[in-house]
């Protein structure tokens, strides 16, 4: 499910302390008890050099390939751009793992934000052409370098590895890259210009929408096609790395075919249909219930309320179109919704009416969550998945799991810290205080129900077998990183910079985050999860192994979508409040290609006689979610690239994983 609490923390205005963003620029009890402790500017011009070779389409890694990539950059202190030089090279691996080092020769010459760069660039270099999850990348970089507007380019130059094209040598670029491959906003692109023309540059590529660019010396807007031309330089805008790849070499980059069918076939919808009715029958009996309790507290819920009766709306608009999938997926997050409403005002009327005590021991006294999530881990121990279908339904439901566990504890843990100091507080306050975390830990009691349904509408369908050539563990590691990488980023770009705005320390403005932004909560709580999980599971299990590569996919785009929502194109207030976007052009274009990539993957899974099910109830909800707010537009992009990641890895898992990009 879509984790959304942000709009209730708003209405009620009760937790003043949070912050909502970053940067403008930018079983048995013991093994429970065990899992439940662990949980507590640049950018970049390639030129070839004469050792670029094409890459082998088997699984042996290619010999050393060497290419040259000139990051541009601006200087703060001169308010000018210039060049830097880098080198970017791959060769086989030692144990067959993919893994990316990094050299410098400055002490902290590589910032986070550019190794995060730098990993998603070979993530979507990878999952882009198909090519094997090994080998050894190295970034060696002179002087010192940071930001993530570095990404795109070097994705061009890995492509150019992997591929053995020439790239241009006048020809350069800035932009941040996401995980389909589109290319994300970034600032100060006049002064880099500049900088690059006077060095013999003649094309420069900037992501689309970005023509009139803010100067950094004096915040002044510039069309920067009319300064390339004063200063003989060619200034063309780009969507993604397609567009940009053909501006570097002159050739296509192979994309996935497009027109392919996501259709389901009549046994899947009919599981969907039941499992939807079902969810939309809680959803009514729920808002029953709601109607027993005093007005002056459902008051306090009514965007909590309304949240469900739209998601609720929303699946029978879906049902009606015949797009049960997306219905689906709706309506179990209404039911979500509403029942986290019911739980959270017959809570809160204990509360009001029997005081403090009262009010702990019924929301803390029960072990419901924790419950539910060690009966479903039991089941899918047991579950031994024969089809990529299995696979997929594994992975999804372990992730949702994993999700729905995390962020009850999480919730948890707050109410607990709450409790120690309720004596002190006055009833206002304290509602303040338990209002949000309460929220979170009753969505999670629910989303394992919701996790339960995914294994049910998802096991047991047809697909083709998973080959045996590919480590289930190798993948999950390949994304771990990814998305390591990815939220270092966003703790630097955006955490640390209010951090200090507000003089707190780093961990404490993660609590404000997280307290804001679920994502943010499941990104800082799931790694210890995760790990305390796959001990559950059991060491050597495969399903350990599905457990970790569900938390690794959806994690990589969760965090990415961070980066792209509070740094990369995300236009903030000065309190941080999401309130519009750097480029409406971007954001369009990825939600666009997006879309297309998503439906082209599943549609490569169909072909090989997969019912992705799951895969196509993430493409309808993102679908209506690129309709609504800012905020929900970058939850479909989210969307999208969770499931086009998934989508991806299950082509690697079936052995099909160049179909269609030859």
């Amino acid at each position: 499910m879509k984790w959304k609490v942000a709009p209730l923390a708003l209405s009620v205005a009760l937790v003043a302390t949070a912050c909502s963003g970053g940067s403008t620029s930018s079983s048995s009890k013991t093994t429970a008890n065990a899992l439940t402790d662990t949980t507590a500017a640049a950018s970049t011009v390639a030129s070839s050099t004469a050792t670029t070779a094409a890459a082998p389409t088997t699984t042996t890694t290619p010999a050393p390939t060497t290419v040259i990539i000139k990051p541009m950059f601006f200087n703060a202190s001169t308010k000018k751009g210039g060049l830097a030089n880098f080198t970017m090279s791959v060769q086989p691996s030692t144990d067959g793992t993919l893994r990316v080092d990094f050299s410098e020769d400055e002490v902290a010459g590589l910032g986070d934000q550019y190794r995060a760069a730098v990993w998603n660039a070979v993530t979507v270099a990878t999952l882009l052409t198909g090519k094997p999850l090994s080998g050894q990348f190295r970034a060696e970089v002179k002087g010192y370098i940071d930001g993530p507007s570095a990404g795109a380019l070097t994705t061009v130059g890995i492509l150019s590895l992997l591929k053995g094209d020439s790239l241009k040598p006048d020809v350069t670029m800035t932009g941040t890259i996401n995980p389909d491959g589109t290319v994300g906003p970034v600032g100060g692109i006049p002064e880099k210009l500049v900088g690059a023309g006077a060095l013999g540059i003649k094309t420069v590529l900037i992501p689309a929408g970005q023509r009139n660019s803010p100067s950094e010396a004096d915040g002044t807007m510039v069309d920067v096609v009319a300064l390339g031309k004063r200063n003989g330089v060619d200034v063309r805008e780009v969507t993604d790395v397609y567009d940009a790849y053909e501006a570097f070499t002159g050739k296509p980059l192979p994309k996935l075919p497009a027109g392919g069918s996501v259709k389901l076939d009549e046994t899947t919808y009919q599981r969907l249909k039941a499992k939807a009715d079902e969810a939309l029958a809680n959803v009514k009996q729920s808002m029953g219930k709601l109607a027993a309790v005093d007005p002056s507290i459902t008051n306090l819920l009514v965007d909590l309320s309304d949240q469900a009766t739209q998601y609720a709306q929303r699946a029978q608009n879906l049902e009606t179109q015949g797009l049960q999938a997306g219905a689906f997926s709706y309506a179990w997050q209404a039911a979500a919704y509403a029942n986290a409403t019911v739980s959270v005002a017959e809570n809160l009327q204990v509360l009001f009416t029997q005081g403090f005590d009262a009010y702990f021991t019924r929301v803390l006294a029960g072990e419901a969550i924790q419950d539910k999530t060690f009966a479903l881990l039991d089941t899918l121990k047991t579950f031994t998945p024969k089809t990529l279908s299995d696979a997929s339904v594994l992975m999804a439901t372990y992730g949702s799991a994993l999700d729905a566990f995390t962020v009850g504890q999480f919730g948890e843990s707050q109410l607990q810290s709450i409790k120690a100091q309720a004596a002190n507080l006055s009833l206002s306050d304290l509602v303040g205080q338990v209002l949000i975390p309460s929220v979170y830990f009753e969505l999670a009691g629910s989303a394992i129900d919701y996790s339960k349904a995914i294994f049910d509408v998802g096991r047991d369908l047809d697909g083709p077998p998973v080959t045996s050539k590919v480590k289930l563990g190798t993948v999950a590691a390949f994304f771990r990183k990814a998305s390591d990488a990815n939220f270092q980023s966003f703790k630097t770009t955006v955490v640390q910079e209010y951090a200090d705005k507000l003089g707190v320390n780093e961990a404490g403005m993660l609590n404000r985050f997280a307290d804001f932004d679920a994502d943010i909560a499941l990104s800082l709580s799931e790694r210890n999860t995760i790990e305390a999980l796959k001990k559950y599971i059991g060491d050597g299990e495969a399903n350990a192994e599905y457990a970790q590569l569900g938390f690794a996919v959806a994690n990589f785009a969760r965090n990415a979508g961070l980066v792209a929502k509070y740094y990369s194109n995300g236009q903030l207030d000065k309190d941080g409040n999401l309130v519009g976007v750097r480029s409406d052009v971007a954001l369009t274009g990825g939600l666009d290609l997006g879309k297309a990539q998503l439906g082209a993957a599943v549609g490569v899974l169909k072909a090989n006689k997969m019912s992705p099910a799951l895969l196509v109830a993430g493409y309808e909800a993102a679908g209506v979610l690129r309709e609504g707010t800012v905020d929900d537009k970058f939850s479909a992009l989210t969307t999208y690239w969770e499931n086009l990641v998934a989508s991806r890895v299950l082509a690697y898992l079936g052995g099909f994983e160049t179909q269609g990009l030859k």
